[in-house]
């Protein structure tokens, strides 16, 4: 969607974001329909592999997007933080986070033992046991799995319901 739209620019990670991340809110994120429901700064299943730097102002001005979340604290190797969330129009939202996330089966998912071993060395011991921490407070982003999608698919319904009954 970023390369599509011309919105930034699309970097490979010097390093892969893993866990459960604190993202903060936009001025715009904290005014839009959806994600002004959610805390500041609020958790997200963060595994990146790229991210979306560099907003391309005049790109965003354009098409009326506006950047609704942002990472708290950039990798190491740059300066700016990545874009999290974006909403290019009224029925389009791209996130980088994984607002589908599901608490209990990612907590299940990662006590396997060999999940364990795989994540421990691709990621470090203290990624996973943070990672494992995150989940025993599944709060943190039950939250947003309780908002992000429903509350989209519940703001669709509503434009179409108001958009059909302005037809009839």
């Amino acid at each position: 969607m970023a390369r599509f739209f011309e919105l930034g620019d699309v970097v490979q990670r010097e390093k892969k974001s893993f866990g459960i991340i604190p993202f903060s809110l936009t001025e715009d994120g904290k005014k839009d329909p959806i994600f002004s429901h959610m805390e500041n700064p609020f958790y997200g299943a963060d595994f990146r592999g790229w991210q979306v730097i560099h907003p391309n102002k005049s790109k965003f001005d354009q098409h009326g997007a506006k950047i609704l979340s942002m990472e708290i604290e950039p990798a190491a190797f740059y300066v700016e933080p990545a874009m999290m969330a974006i909403r290019i129009s009224d029925e389009i939202i791209g996130t980088q986070f994984h607002p589908e996330a599901d608490p209990p089966s990612m907590y299940y998912h990662f006590r396997h033992p060999e999940r364990k071993i795989q994540v421990v060395e691709q990621y470090g011991e203290k990624a996973y046991y943070d990672m494992i921490a995150q989940l025993e407070n599944p709060e943190n982003i039950n939250k947003t799995k309780k908002t992000v999608l429903p509350g989209f698919l519940k703001n669709a319904i509503e434009t179409l319901r108001v958009n059909t009954h302005s037809l009839v």
